[in-house]
């Protein structure tokens, strides 16, 4: 079936052109501009596939992790407390001699602060901790970070952004707190100081800002320039047809997206997908204009690539795999179903050790076989 062309008014590149926005001059040798703007777009693509890959790859392990890991997790915790409730059963109603009741009473103690660690607030766990420690849970641990957070307050007092320094109020951005004239005779920052005055800026500070301020003008203008000849030909209330009206009104709001966002690859590609740029138009393009270019560019791959690391980073951190490289999308997953292995061994032995010491003579033999209470064990 013959295809239709994408906008029936708008003319169709020849048969077999390569349709690509890297500069191509036809032999001749490329400027350095236009090699910086093909570096660019290829850096660019490079970003691209970075991002891709680690949100395929995060996507991925975030189903992974909620099929396989929380429901083997909640197994497991929920093992714990059967193991708990037999220990006190054993505690309660079993013959056990003078060692054997200690080496029970480190476990419980030991088993309660681990399901206390996921869950503070487990009823059981605290009333069994209390029982066995002849203490009471909140007291021992429930204060902590109170007291953390009321010391750090206190250190930081006058450097938190809205606390209200010793001896005054918080200084401005402009305060100068070294000044003597800013300070009473105790030393302390007196109510009525007087902010630094900001300094003037010199001829070279001004003529700076200018430039900048005249740079990112034409900036924008380059993105207006483009938008509006895109708009032209997009607009959809001018497309007689309904199938080419959907598809301008689609592209049209990409065209709308990638403005907004000073996204100037991308309307360069909505511009390669109306003919309104190709590779020759580009190697024509003025030295001035395609300067601009590659200063947008430059700012959208380091915004792309900001953005990516930040992703990354936020990922890696949330599921504490901070020793994964950067650049090493496969490895979380390998980790992930290394932990899934561990976790099915886990409940696999949890799971006898709890049929064992259902049994006055299976807790007595486990015993043995338990030196010590381990907090470092998940289980003991």
């Amino acid at each position: 079936m013959p295809t239709l062309p994408l906008f029936p008014d708008l003319p169709e590149s020849p048969p077999g052109a390569l349709k690509t926005l890297n500069i191509a001059t036809g032999g001749q040798a490329l400027t350095k501009d236009q090699k910086r703007f093909n570096s660019l777009l290829k850096q660019i693509e490079a970003a691209r596939k970075f991002r891709d890959d680690w949100e395929s790859a995060i996507g991925a392990f975030r189903d992974f992790y909620l099929r396989q890991i929380v429901p083997r997790d909640e197994e497991i915790h929920g093992l714990q407390e059967q193991f708990l409730l037999h220990l006190d059963n054993a505690w309660e109603t079993f013959k056990l001699t003078r060692p054997e009741r200690k080496k029970v009473q480190q476990i419980a103690v030991d088993e309660c602060l681990h399901i206390l660690a996921r869950d503070d607030q487990h009823e059981t766990a605290k009333a069994l901790y209390n029982k066995f420690t002849n203490g009471d849970y909140d007291d021992d641990f429930g204060g902590d970070d109170a007291a953390l957070r009321e010391m750090m307050e206190s250190l930081l007092a006058d450097f938190l952004p809205n606390a209200e320094p010793r001896g005054g109020p918080a200084p401005g951005d402009d305060f100068d707190p070294f000044d003597p004239a800013n300070h009473d005779s105790e030393g302390r920052i007196r109510p009525d100081a007087d902010p630094v005055k900001p300094r003037k800026k010199t001829a070279q500070k001004l003529a700076r800002d200018a430039r900048q301020e005249e740079e990112q003008k034409q900036l924008g203008q380059s993105l207006k320039d483009i938008y509006r000849k895109l708009a032209s030909s997009l607009h959809p209330d001018r497309e007689p047809d309904a199938t080419a009206r959907a598809r301008k009104t689609e592209l049209m709001q990409q065209a709308n997206e990638a403005y907004e966002q000073r996204n100037l690859l991308q309307l360069l590609e909505l511009q390669l997908q109306v003919d309104h740029v190709d590779a020759a138009r580009l190697a024509a393009m003025s030295d001035e204009r395609l300067k601009r270019y590659n200063l947008l560019l430059k700012q959208q791959l380091e915004s792309m690539t900001q953005a990516a690391d930040q992703m990354v980073y936020e990922f890696l951190d949330q599921y504490g795999l901070d020793a994964v490289g950067r650049n090493d999308t496969q490895e979380p997953m390998r980790l992930l179903r290394l932990d899934l292995r561990t976790m099915s061994r886990e409940i696999a032995d949890m799971k006898k050790i709890i049929a064992a010491v259902e049994h006055p003579a299976g807790l007595k033999t486990y015993l043995k076989t338990v030196r010590r209470a381990r907090r470092s064990d998940p289980f003991f």
